[in-house]
């Protein structure tokens, strides 16, 4: 849940998050079914995924990308997942920044749940990546036997499908003063705007006191820190507060 949380906040404040770890797929499938009844796109990246362009139309052919019915399906509403998978065998470093970009400007749907994916985090192209958005550590997250009983969640979540829109996420000044005053030392102004943003959506999802904790914790993950962030000591799920 912790890391579910992390993810969801991340892209709740306009961020588009990187992931790695052996559970990766795991938990793109269970992101899938709880933010977006399953709808999940799948763009495996190779060599000829370099600009932005060729997120949504193949290069060369123009032919729609799995990424471009994702995009029409949140256009009308409906919230989908879409998936760059192994974004490190493209040139990521030339379209990871004008996806970001997008995302944290407001120009994508908001129903659109944009999500990255790599196998190599020490590669070449994940480390230009890593430089440029969050890298998120999906590694030990489920509990053992939770495969075995996956189906039968799933098919209760079928029954009551998720909705996701990402809110305005515009900070409360008073709020994001006072976080920013402890936590953005030795960040720029748009890196600090993007905190902020991080903040005010965990402070949504988890309230006053757990939301600051959470928040630090990502600042971590986006900027580095100088000391380590205990994880929040709630299990709120972040459903409960947009879907």
């Amino acid at each position: 849940m912790e890391t579910f949380l992390r993810v969801a906040v991340l892209v709740e404040a306009g961020e588009v998050p990187v992931l790695h770890g052996p559970d990766t797929g795991g938990f793109v499938e269970a992101a899938g079914r709880l933010m977006a009844a399953g709808r999940v796109a799948r763009l495996y990246a190779d060599p000829t995924l370099i600009t932005f362009d060729d997120l949504w139309a193949r290069a060369g052919s123009g032919i729609p990308t799995p990424l471009a019915a994702a995009l029409a399906s949140a256009a009308e509403g409906c919230a989908a997942l879409g998936v760059v998978e192994r974004a490190e065998r493209s040139g990521a470093r030339f379209w990871y920044p004008q996806l970001a970009d997008a995302a944290r400007q407001g120009r994508l749907p908001a129903a659109l749940i944009p999500l990255v994916t790599v196998a190599d985090p020490k590669s070449e192209e994940a480390a230009a990546v890593a430089a440029e958005g969050p890298m998120v550590a999906v590694e030990g997250i489920f509990a053992d036997g939770a495969a075995a009983v996956a189906p039968l969640v799933f098919a209760e979540l079928a029954a009551a499908p998720a909705a996701f829109a990402k809110g305005s996420c515009e900070p409360d000044p008073g709020e994001a003063a006072k976080f920013l005053r402890k936590h953005a030392a030795g960040l720029d102004l748009p890196a600090a705007i993007r905190l902020s943003r991080i903040h005010a959506a965990a402070s949504s999802a988890l309230g006053a006191e757990d939301g600051p904790r959470m928040a630090a914790a990502l600042k971590a993950i986006l900027f580095g820190s100088e000391e380590a962030v205990p994880q929040a000591a709630t299990q709120m799920p972040y459903l409960a507060a947009r879907a």
